[in-house]
């Protein structure tokens, strides 16, 4: 060339025609203004044809267009190009006098082929992008719906994030730019299920949004998701959700969730039985409606001592208390007796069954005989009795207590 710098000329079959952007720059990636461009530019040497000319060895220049001074552009501005190809992978930006939202353009220049000394004979510019200013906040943009426990919830959360100006960002790129969700309990209706928040609760920031697809739920309540952006620790990139619903699922079984303790002869439990009907999470059902009925073990078989009280109650939300109403037994107040043993002994359980799921047996507990007497009986009536002469057999009188058990 003139200058006197050697100037590459390609042979005319293989003669450039043109830049080509095989690769577009897309997206501002960042919470603070001047982060990388998220998906970097790709510029090829092309012929005529649009065919990449993979003998082409020389540079390309990117730069800002004319109309966006006062913007600036760093990182590795000039690339080498590699089999026709200059790979661009560090370009930043920052914004102009005129703040963040404006559309940007980049330019690429070559000067392969040049002949006459000119500072660039190839060009093309890039598409207009959006440059964001910093993270300002995100939004839950869609809320998640009311759920099955066990089951994918049916509307899935989308979240997006803003800059101060309600600009939407569109594209993260670095690996830590991610949006992580955790659950915060609203009311947890049963302490036995499990509050873990299953699925994929990490997910990148892609398309303007961080799509979730597979989370779920197996505690039944009022949940509220988390979500909180891995790119900063500021309070201010974390946003809750709504509150939605999470209920039981199909009954599969009855749970003992408060043991009775022995109690007095004939008298109800001190600490009464409590049943609940679960599903397969430890959920209680609280739609169930079939009554919960009970009946004695010994020894784990069955028994035909009677049990005290009321032998099987219709649940309250899925809860079943065999507690007494009344102080002290009363079979007139047409209240609820507690369930009690009437026979002392030791090795009793009590079994609860109910319609189509699968029966519970408490722990097992013992019961003495009341120390309180209730009345006398003749335990060996007197016999053999001649005129003025003793019993031949003497009679024996027992105090019990009210379930009838000896009281020594």
């Amino acid at each position: 060339g003139l200058s006197g710098v050697p100037v590459p000329v390609l042979p005319a079959e293989d003669r450039a025609s043109k830049l080509h952007i095989l690769v577009e720059p897309y997206g501002f990636a960042g919470t603070v203004e001047g982060r990388y461009i998220s998906v970097q530019p790709v510029v090829g040497i092309s012929d005529i044809g649009g065919n990449v000319i993979t003998r082409a060895s020389t540079s390309v220049t990117a730069s800002l267009s004319n109309s966006l001074q006062g913007s600036w552009l760093r990182g590795t501005t000039t690339v080498s190009t590699v089999a026709g190809v200059a790979n661009f992978t560090d370009l930043r930006l920052g914004p102009s006098p005129d703040g963040p939202g404006q559309r940007l353009e980049l330019v690429f220049t070559s000067d392969v082929g040049c002949t006459s000394g000119a500072a660039a004979c190839l060009g093309v510019s890039s598409a207009g992008f959006d440059i964001a200013g910093a993270v300002s906040y995100m939004l839950v943009d869609t809320q998640p719906g009311d759920a099955i426990a066990g089951e994918l919830i049916p509307v899935q959360p989308v979240v997006r994030i803003y800059d101060a100006s309600r600009r939407l960002y569109t594209y993260f790129v670095l690996a830590r730019d991610r949006i992580n969700v955790t659950l915060v309990n609203g009311t947890i209706t049963d302490d036995g299920a499990n509050r873990t928040l299953f699925g994929t609760r990490i997910q990148e920031y892609r398309d303007a949004k961080a799509e979730y697809t597979d989370l779920r739920i197996d505690a039944q309540g009022s949940w509220v998701l988390r979500f909180h952006l891995l790119a900063t620790t500021m309070e201010r990139f974390t946003v809750d959700s709504l509150p939605f619903t999470v209920t039981a699922t199909t009954p599969v079984g009855l749970r003992v969730v408060q043991e009775p303790s022995s109690p007095a002869p004939a008298l109800p439990f001190g600490v009464p039985p409590v049943v609940r009907v679960v599903d397969r999470f430890n959920n209680t059902v609280t739609t169930w409606d079939r009554p919960i009925n009970a009946s004695l073990l010994r020894d784990k078989t069955p028994s035909n001592a009677p049990l005290y009280g009321n032998i099987s109650l219709l649940p309250s939300q899925g809860v079943a208390s065999f507690a007494s109403a009344d102080p002290v037994p009363n079979s007139t107040t047409g209240r609820v007796i507690g369930l009690g043993l009437t026979e002392a002994g030791t090795g009793w359980s009590v079994h609860f069954t109910t319609d189509d799921i699968a029966p519970v047996t408490s722990n097992e507990l013992s019961m003495d005989a009341a120390y309180d007497v209730a009345s006398l009986i003749v335990d060996v009536a007197p016999r053999g009795a001649f005129d003025r002469r003793e019993f031949l057999i003497q009679p024996q009188v027992q105090a019990v207590d009210m379930g009838g058990n000896k009281v020594p």
